[in-house]
């Protein structure tokens, strides 16, 4: 009888050592996924909207485990009051998950990504380093407006200063 509890006792703590041990793998790989691009969403006067005001703003450091990611997915944020770069946590995350984080509806604009025009740009990977300038749909834009979309240079640095995090990839 003895016997008997003791293997129940060994194959429970097997099964809840797999079990923790899957779960906190899938979130590490998540955590584990951290890098930057740079934006810029023109309003209807081709102005770059102000995105560094508190309401845009995730409050918590990047990796904090009391904001956990979804480890499948990953997410998207700003914070230190720094408008025009996305923190990006998950290898998956894409442009149109931005417009949802900012609760700004993507369908009107179009955008040039990287300096390609991209109208579809909703379903696009935001890669490290990107630089990505969305405008509305019928407006045209040139090469001026993009190039004031922060480059790779100005992202590091904000990486160097950053208060609550750094990029891990890149």
């Amino acid at each position: 009888m003895n016997r008997y509890l003791l293997y129940i006792v060994i194959i429970l703590v097997v099964i809840l050592g797999g079990v923790y041990f899957f779960r906190r793998d899938k979130s590490a790989v998540a955590q584990d996924v951290h890098y930057h691009a740079s934006f810029h969403i023109l309003d209807e006067n081709s102005t770059p909207l102000d995105l560094s005001g508190i309401e845009y703003m995730s409050i918590s450091p990047c990796g904090d485990e009391e904001e956990a990611h979804d480890a499948e997915k990953g997410e998207v944020h700003l914070h230190d009051s720094i408008g025009d770069i996305v923190h990006v946590h998950g290898s998956e995350m894409e442009w149109g998950d931005l417009f949802e984080y900012l609760k700004i509806d993507p369908t009107g604009y179009n955008a040039i990504i990287n300096e390609n025009l991209n109208a579809n740009f909703d379903g696009v990977v935001i890669n490290p380093y990107d630089r990505a300038l969305f405008f509305q749909k019928g407006d045209t834009v040139d090469s001026t407006l993009f190039n004031s979309v922060p480059d790779r240079k100005y992202i590091e640095k904000v990486e160097e200063l950053s208060e609550t995090c750094s990029s891990t990839s890149g």
